[in-house]
This record gives C-alpha cells, structure tokens and sequence, in this order.
C-alpha cells in the first residue's frame, strides 16, 4: 500500500503523526456535501497525547482528506495499541447552519458563503449574482445553496479536492485514463426509490391546479408517486421552476455505472474518467479502500438530471 499518512490535532493545535495505517476508507459523493473517512491505525503510543478534534490524511504527499474528528477509539490489544478513528469533511457544516429567514437580493456565493465563518473549507470564485433567494424558516445553508445554484445553472453545488465547493462544471481537461488491466468489477444498476411523477402547487394564495409538473422519467416505469406542495417563496418570481427543481432532485441516481480497480489514479468528483471500451463520463461517487492488500478504487458515474446529462 502507498504511504498513507494520518495526523490528528488536538485543540490547542499540536498534533501527532501516524504512519502505520492498517486499513482506511475514503467515501465522496455527488449530491453531499462531505467525505467520510475512516481508518485503523496501529499507535507508535500507547495512548493520544490529547483528544483530536481534526484529522487529515494524505496518500503518497496528496491531501485527500482533512475533517472533523467524530469518533475516536485507542485500545490496547496484545502488547499494541490500535487506533480506529471516523471524520467527515470540514463541509459538513453547511448542512449543520441554518441561514435566517427572509429575502435576500443580489446574492452571491461569496454572500453566501460568508454568513458564518467556516474553517477550513474554500469555493468557486467569480460567479455572478443571483437577484434574490427566498430563504425558509429552519433552512440548512447547504439547501439556500442548493436554490442558488440551480437558479444559476440547473446544476446543483458539489464538493470536490479538500473541501472545495463549486457551483460549475470543472474545466474539460484530459480525462482520466483507468487501468483496463486492473479492472476488478463492472457492474450497472439504477436507483429510482425517490423519483416523483407528479408535483401539485397552490399558488400563493394556497389554490391548487395553476402549477403542476409531471416527470417522464417515471412514467416510463409507470410509477405513480403524485405530490402536494404549498408555494415555494424560493423561487418567488418562477414558480415553474419550484416543480422542476424537485422533478430533477427526485430523479438523482436514476441510473449507475459501476468500475472497481485495483489501485487509485488521483480523480474526484466530477472529473472525467475513462475506462477504454467499457465507460466514459464525470465520477459522481468515489469508493478508496486501502489495506495490507493494497489500493482498490470504486468509481460510479450517475446518469440523471445533475450527472452526465446528455
């Protein structure tokens, strides 16, 4: 297994490095706006000099990970001390902070994403503003996001690297080349459990039969799961766009494409991958697993509203 490299902080901003990793997994995934690591290391101490409050891992000098420490255990086993540790990205605060009620005109990313002072996490620079935003008692700052983007692009935000939020699609570099010869698995499935077939509004003085979408993709499996909603102040000035944008979400993950390989050739979210003769498209979640047996890398390219679209 390549080098992989753990060190914790502590509070008061010392830390420890630890090297002798047993086994680690690194999820991320398109539609949230963290990555969850989790590792087995075997302590160069008996014990952790302070409890850590931040993990950062590294693979071969590379950066994949720098989180919140949720869970942390050392336990003595047979003369050695064996440290099983959990952490999410520094992102998942933005699903964490709720943003106050009310309209907000020309919003910003920059606007946005300076509402609380998150550490750690950085984002797309440079985007236009959006003229407003209706943001909703009990709103998590990663759903106010969530309508900003889709108001700004019909996409949705994405967390790419460590803890980089974006809005837009990355520029169309080289894709990345997977190798044929260290295929392990292929496999193609879809997930259609969320996806609506109706939505229904009132209107905004609660009046149904104005505003209704239907979702094609549904009918195609002949699922019928109609919804009623009240009117959505998020999209205040295109009510239209309430129906479409909850058609879309519902329609996420709608089909995969599934490749495991033996090793990890360095891509994220939203990168271009080949696979020669067996796929092409953007990652939209990435599976890294390393242990005594060495890398093995799981990448699923969704087909939906958000993903690989056309």
């Amino acid at each position: 297994m390549p080098t992989a490299v753990l060190t914790l902080y502590a509070a008061d901003g010392s830390f420890v490095t630890q090297t002798d990793c047993a086994a680690f997994s690194l999820l991320k995934e398109r539609y949230l706006p963290y990555d969850t690591f989790h590792a087995v290391y075997c302590l160069t101490e008996e014990r952790l000099p302070q409890p850590p409050v931040r993990a950062v891992f590294t693979l071969d000098g590379v950066k994949l990970h720098d989180g919140i420490v949720r869970s942390v255990k050392a336990e003595r086993r047979n003369h050695l001390t064996q440290l099983t540790l959990t952490s999410r990205g520094y992102t998942e605060s933005l699903m964490q902070n709720q943003m106050v009620p009310g309209l907000y005109t020309d919003v910003t990313l920059d606007s946005l994403m300076t509402t609380y002072a998150l550490p750690h996490i950085t984002y797309e620079s440079g985007l236009s503003a959006s003229n407003y935003i209706y943001v909703k008692a009990n709103t998590a700052m990663w759903d106010a996001l969530s309508a900003f983007c889709y108001k700004y692009n019909r996409s949705l935000p994405y967390v790419t690297r460590c803890n980089h939020l974006r809005l837009s699609a990355k520029p169309e570099d080289a894709a990345i080349l997977l190798p044929a010869e260290g295929l392990l698995r292929y496999s193609e499935d879809g997930d259609a459990s969320t996806i609506i077939s109706r939505i229904d509004m009132a209107d905004i003085d609660g009046t149904y039969g104005q505003f209704t979408c239907t979702n094609e993709k549904a009918a195609e499996r002949q699922i019928v799961r109609v919804k009623q909603m009240l009117f959505d102040r998020q999209f205040l000035y295109q009510p239209e766009d309430a129906l479409r944008y909850r058609i879309a979400y519902s329609n996420r993950k709608l089909i995969g494409k599934t490749v495991s390989y033996c090793g990890y050739c360095g891509e994220d979210i939203e990168d271009m991958v080949e696979l020669s003769g067996v796929l092409r498209g953007h990652v939209s979640r990435i599976l890294l697993r390393g242990s005594e047996n060495g890398l093995e890398t799981t990448d699923t390219l969704y087909f939906d509203s958000f993903c690989n679209v056309g």
